[in-house]
């Protein structure tokens, strides 16, 4: 009985310090300070932080939504996300955008599907563009991506031209020993054009088929923590991926070792017939934590994107008294 009346006060103990002390600091790699940020039922939750964007998790650890520039987006009961910004995706030399997603998230925890609309407006150019569509990934039973379909319109309108392309998009990756060798992506787009000009309007429809074929190539430094890294997904997903939910496992798990680069191989055949193809190289940088961790990735010579780690775990004083009246039913104590 001696036994037990210990064991039950050391848990107790622990349990009122979870409470009271809100959010424990945590050793996080390089010796970061975690942060609170109260949920907006007043709950407190942990907090992870990538680059520019906070992640927010629920108390059962399951991703709740994100803050940026002071704005809080979370889950609605569909699990869906809807958000709309531009700070990550366009340069603010536009004068008028217009940013919006709806992304839905799978009882996995993974990207299931992105549905966007984007609309900027160049006032000193002139030109005006619009791209709406829809985004779909596949994922294996291991978590990993298996390849991605899109449809999408894009629209460019000026005073003189409107320009109109209807793209529908296929991809497949190949899996070899918890590496991503290669994928193919193909691309096939409808364009139409109304130009005016001299007082005359002049129509014209033609096709183009594109092919993409990668090969991913591998350096010595392993991967350990199984991160999809975002130079990776910006690269396979042609930037429309989001890539700021990459890192933290939001599209499924990353390759065993960290990719050094990857080569494209491009084929483009217009509606003359006339096969053009061409060759391309990335280079993928990184940065890595003492647990592994991405610290910093960057593409050629671009610049670095940091990233930051921070997590803070706390529950509430319900959920405290709860786990006190538990640990004293194991520990047969009665009150």
């Amino acid at each position: 009985m001696k036994k037990q009346l210990f064991l039950a006060t050391i848990l107790m103990i622990g349990a009122v310090c979870l409470s009271s002390c809100g959010g424990g600091d945590e050793d996080e790699p390089g010796g970061l300070t975690p942060t609170t940020i109260t949920s907006k039922d007043g709950t407190v939750v942990q907090v992870r932080k990538a680059g520019p964007v906070t992640f927010v998790y629920d108390n059962y650890d399951q991703f709740d939504g994100f803050m940026h520039n002071g704005q809080s987006y979370h889950l609605d009961e569909n699990n869906t996300l809807k958000f709309s910004y531009y700070d990550l995706f366009i340069n603010d030399d536009a004068r008028h955008i217009i940013n919006q997603f709806t992304m839905k998230i799978n009882d996995r925890g993974l990207v299931s599907t992105i549905d966007f609309k984007l609309q900027f407006v160049y006032d000193e150019k002139g030109v005006e563009y619009r791209i709406n569509g829809k985004m779909v990934y596949g994922y294996d039973k291991d978590k990993r991506v298996t390849g991605m379909t899109t449809k999408y319109i894009f629209q460019e309108i000026t005073k003189q031209m409107t320009k109109r392309g209807s793209f529908d998009v296929h991809q497949t990756t190949t899996w070899k020993n918890g590496m991503l060798t290669a994928f193919n992506t193909k691309e096939i787009s409808t364009w139409q054009s109304s130009e005016s000009k001299d007082g005359m309007t002049n129509d014209l429809t033609w096709d183009e088929e594109k092919t993409t074929k990668a090969v991913v190539n591998y350096g010595s430094e392993k991967n350990d923590p199984k991160q999809m890294p975002a130079t990776l997904c910006d690269v396979m997903f042609s930037e429309l991926c989001i890539p700021m939910f990459a890192p933290i496992g939001m599209y499924g798990v990353g390759p065993t070792y960290l990719p050094k680069n990857c080569t494209l191989y491009i084929q483009e055949i217009p509606q003359n017939g006339t096969v053009e193809s061409s060759e391309d190289e990335v280079t993928f940088n990184f940065t890595t934590n003492s647990d592994g961790t991405i610290a910093s990735e960057w593409m050629n010579d671009d610049e670095p994107t940091n990233y930051q780690y921070t997590v803070t775990r706390a529950i509430t004083d319900e959920q405290a008294e709860y786990i006190i009246s538990g640990l004293k039913r194991l520990a047969k104590i009665e009150d």
